[in-house]
């Protein structure tokens, strides 16, 4: 019987051991759709989409292909049906070259000789196609993260497929380089080219998506047409729960005391003349574009870069910050936007994660004391909700949501006082991200001065108490959050 569905993937079940990640789970992707699928962290999005890519093969359930029954042992076995995943966490070989890289595995050759010029011609046709102009010869290596994000989409493209799996695909990229990435979605959509869109930014979703499959807790919830449902909807399938305020109110009954200065922080080609303030019981936002030297700033502050010139006051006395260290001893910490790089251990275990800064608090005469260290633990476990089957869970293990809290737990056993949290919410679900704006605010209200710098507005404007915008390296202005708005933020980011 002829099939409208180019995907059809019924009583989809997966167990890893005696661990159900999904059970009779559906999707259906029409030729053509742009198919949002969403769910909170551990929903098993990744799971299902590993399946249809070939990675994971499932326990139980079918998946068709055009109508026809097909069953993959590996992604090459997808790749060659047309099925290609574009995963968050890139997988280019940055030694090789970009045309190396797109074409992997796959070189047009002739009795075992690459034909280099075919294989150029090839990976400059799919560059064109996603939009990209950078040099085929050059390393990947060298290229940007948004850049190397573009290489994956010309990948697929090379290998001619009808479905392509986009995995948070804009976490990455700046507001004109997500536009472009659109754009490109419409033209492989007009193509009959069916994409299926991973995005915890629901804004995005409504923009570029048709319809929306939505897991929970690894089952299917259902499937809507994205023109017939509303934000608060899609929370409700997500979590299961109504989600009227995402944004904790911002009232502090905490003293407001300048606990950080820090004046003219210069380093040259990076940023310069940086000027700022934030105290205890406030929440301060950074906001800016991508590349506008935000996080730099801050690496430099924590002592993670190297500053070359300017001062840094804590509590009003003028510190010298030459390492992390040296911010840890003046109750600083600096909370990376990159998790896995920076900022956890993924080989350790749950436990191990959260006392790795302080574990010397919990040693006497080089022997640890572990019934304190797990008191320690289990407070932290439980005082930021980090579901896990044990501590001695590995982290890697863990949804990105539960990573992020693991990461905020450790510096909060720290005992910080100021806390510099970078993307706090980024690859997190609405549901988590509630908790950790909870968790945040919670900060500020035992005293704790916080500067958060985020590259979703919506965010800033909803957790911040003050925002500060950067701009080419520069402190291009500051606003109140009684006065902000998206547009005002935006100009002073942009002009």
């Amino acid at each position: 019987m002829e099939t409208k569905y180019i995907i059809e993937m019924n009583g989809i079940s997966k167990r890893f051991g005696g661990v159900q990640a999904l059970k009779n789970v559906q999707l259906q992707i029409l030729p053509g759709e742009v198919h949002a699928l969403m769910g909170e962290n551990g929903a098993g999005k990744s799971t299902l989409m590993k399946i249809l890519g070939g990675a994971y093969t499932c326990t139980e359930g079918t998946i068709k292909l055009v109508g026809k029954e097909v069953r993959f042992r590996s992604p090459v076995e997808a790749i060659q049906q047309g099925i290609a995943v574009v995963y968050q966490e890139q997988a280019l070989v940055d030694s090789l070259s970009v045309a190396d890289n797109i074409l992997l595995g796959r070189y047009p050759n002739k009795c075992g000789w690459i034909r280099r010029k075919e294989m150029l011609k090839i990976a400059k046709d799919a560059l064109d196609a996603a939009g990209a102009d950078l040099d085929l010869n050059e390393e990947a290596g060298k290229h940007t993260v948004a850049q190397k994000q573009f290489i994956e989409i010309a990948k697929a493209l090379s290998m001619n497929a009808k479905v392509i799996v986009m995995d948070e695909p804009t976490s990455v990229l700046t507001m004109s380089e997500t536009r472009i990435l659109f754009e490109l979605i419409r033209q492989l959509k007009s193509k009959g080219i069916s994409i299926v869109y991973i995005s915890h930014r629901m804004e995005e979703l409504f923009e570029i998506c048709d319809r929306c499959t939505v897991l929970k807790d690894g089952e299917y919830v259902g499937t809507v047409q994205m023109s017939e449902v509303d934000k608060p909807e899609l929370i409700r399938m997500m979590t299961g729960r109504k989600i009227v305020n995402i944004y904790p109110p911002k009232t502090s009954a905490v003293e407001k005391r300048e606990v950080l200065r820090v004046e003219h922080l210069t380093k040259k080609g990076v940023f310069d003349d940086v000027s700022f303030s934030v105290c205890s019981g406030e929440i301060v936002g950074m906001s800016g574009l991508v590349g506008a030297g935000r996080s730099e700033v801050c690496r430099a502050i924590a002592g993670i870069d190297r500053l070359e010139s300017g001062d840094i006051y804590i509590n009003g006395e003028k510190v010298q910050i030459c390492c992390p260290a040296d911010a840890i001893r003046q109750g600083l910490a600096y909370v990376s936007e990159d998790r896995k790089k920076d900022g956890l251990n993924l080989k350790l275990s749950i436990e191990n994660n959260l006392t790795i800064t302080t574990i010397h608090d919990y040693a006497k005469g080089g022997i640890i004391d572990t019934k304190k260290e797990n008191e320690a633990i289990d407070r932290m476990m439980t005082l930021l909700d980090v579901k896990a089957g044990s501590v001695k869970q590995k982290v890697s293990d863990l949804s990105g949501g539960n990573q992020q809290k693991v990461m905020l737990a450790n510096w909060m056993l720290v005992g910080a006082k100021i806390m510099i949290i970078d993307e706090p919410t980024r690859g997190v679900d609405v549901g988590t991200k509630v908790e950790i704006y909870k968790i945040i605010r919670n900060l500020v209200e035992s005293g704790t001065a916080v500067l958060i710098i985020s590259s979703e507005l919506p965010e800033v404007l909803g957790v911040c108490d003050r925002i500060l915008v950067m701009r080419e390296g520069k402190l291009s202005g500051e606003v109140s959050a009684d006065e902000a708005t998206e547009d005002k933020v935006l100009t002073m980011a942009t002009c």
